[in-house]
């Protein structure tokens, strides 16, 4: 139970939590709805900025077909907005007055959004996959050169030691690996109270110019400990899957493949109690008035007994 002061010094910590394109747009995201429901749970000013979906909705069209068939590699065309060369090889077939208008609209949207962003303050902690790692660089970029005070921080599945070179950079001061709930309020308060962060699990950073890695994912929590969910700031009609809730019942998988990287960001696989799974549906479903739930996990059959237990 938090005392009344430290209620009052939490609600004063203002973060921003980002989920940039490119990533699905059936479902408001689920790592950004778990992170607002733990920071909230520990009395923390949260503001989401959902850009992915606002991106799908409101850019032209012919910007949107190209994002739909995308290629993560780096392989477009550089010229006047070298950002943005790693973008698309459909824009080679296209007129070069074109592809410069399409540049032209994709880096105003950027600066838009680094200027909101950078405005709001607080702490700016992105959340990143393979597809939107490009949009996050650039925003963090950009958001550094307007205010280079701010605190930036990257985690998500694309986070791991291949980008360690965006801390040595100072482009990002903190990179979260592997499940960021705890890890991200832990950083935080520490923070706050103006101390050096302490080298623990999935926490990674440069201190006076050495790298201090917390070596490992942070998947050892208990899952039925973390907080629900919030979905408050998104709105579900905006989404392909409008009357839908995304849920998890378990972390991780029970298989080791190796083409695969689910064991190594989540760790060791756990199940959520049945009973755990239903109280978060009965608290949704009152809250959100929906009754329809998507379940996002890596497998649902890792215990064919917890299942039956879960169908019960």
């Amino acid at each position: 139970m938090l005392s009344p002061a430290q209620q009052k010094q939490r609600k004063q910590i203002r973060v921003q939590l980002i989920q940039p394109p490119l990533w699905a747009y059936n479902l408001p995201p689920l790592g950004v709805a778990y992170l607002t429901g733990a920071l909230r749970n520990a009395g923390i000013q949260v503001r989401v900025q959902e850009l992915n979906r606002g991106f799908f909705l409101r850019m032209p069209e012919d910007v949107i077909s190209l994002y739909r068939h995308m290629d993560t590699g780096n392989r477009g065309l550089a010229g006047d907005y070298p950002h943005w060369s790693f973008i698309f090889d459909r824009m080679v077939t296209f007129p070069m007055e074109k592809q410069v208008r399409l540049k032209k609209i994709l880096a105003k949207k950027v600066h838009a959004w680094s200027k909101r962003i950078a405005k709001w303050g607080g702490y700016v902690c992105f959340s990143v996959h393979n597809t939107s790692l490009a949009f996050a660089q650039i925003l963090a970029q950009e958001v550094r050169k307007l205010n280079p005070q701010q605190v930036i921080i990257f985690g998500g599945p694309e986070i791991d030691s291949h980008h360690y070179d965006l801390l040595k950079q100072n482009a990002v001061d903190y990179f979260i690996q592997g499940e960021g709930e705890e890890v991200l309020v832990r950083l935080l308060l520490e923070l706050e109270e103006k101390k050096s962060p302490t080298p623990y699990r999935g926490l990674t950073f440069y201190q006076e110019g050495t790298l201090v890695e917390g070596h490992g994912n942070t998947g050892e929590s208990n899952i039925n400990q973390i907080p629900f969910p919030d979905f408050s700031d998104f709105f579900f009609y905006d989404y392909n899957y409008h009357a839908a809730i995304p849920i998890l019942s378990s972390r991780s998988c029970v298989a080791r493949c190796t083409f695969c990287a689910e064991p190594s960001y989540w760790g060791a696989f756990r199940q959520r109690e049945p009973e755990n799974i239903l109280a978060e549906m009965e608290y949704q479903s009152k809250k959100y008035k929906i009754n329809i739930f998507y379940f996002c996990d890596s497998l649902i059959n890792g215990s064919v007994p917890w299942l039956v237990r879960l169908a019960e």
